[in-house]
C-alpha cells in the first residue's frame, strides 16, 4: 500500500472517530509498543496532506492510529486490518471495536 492509499483507506476515516477519555487512558500504554514500520507508515502518509498541517491534527490523529492498531472486534480483527480489507467503514463503526484490559484479557483466559 502506498502512501497516498494509506492516507485515503486507513487515515481519512479515522480522521472522524473521537476518542473519549477511557480509550484514551487505554492508548497511553500503547505508545511503546508501535513498530518503527507502523511509525514510518503514518509519518509517510502525513506527507500526503497537502498545505499546513497543525500539530494537534497530527496528534489527534496520531491517537486514533495507535487505537486502530490495538482495537479489536469481537472476532479478534483489528480496526486497522479491517479498514485496510473493507476500505473504511462499511459495515462496522468504530464502537464494533475496542481495546481490552489486562483484566478483561484474563477473565477470557
Amino acid at each position: 500500500m502506498d502512501n497516498l492509499d494509506f492516507k485515503n483507506i486507513i487515515l481519512e476515516p479515522l480522521r472522524q472517530v473521537r476518542l473519549g477519555i477511557s480509550e484514551k487512558k487505554l492508548i497511553a500504554k500503547k505508545y511503546d509498543s508501535v513498530s518503527v514500520e507502523d511509525k514510518q507508515n503514518f509519518t509517510s502518509a502525513i506527507g500526503e496532506y497537502k498545505g499546513i498541517v497543525q500539530r494537534f491534527f497530527i496528534d489527534r490523529l496520531y491517537d486514533n492510529y495507535v487505537y486502530a492498531l490495538n482495537a479489536e472486534d469481537e472476532d479478534g480483527i483489528s480496526l486497522i486490518d479491517y479498514l485496510k480489507n473493507e476500505k473504511g467503514f462499511k459495515e462496522k463503526r468504530v464502537s464494533s471495536f475496542s481495546i481490552k484490559t489486562e483484566e478483561e484479557k484474563g477473565e477470557e483466559k
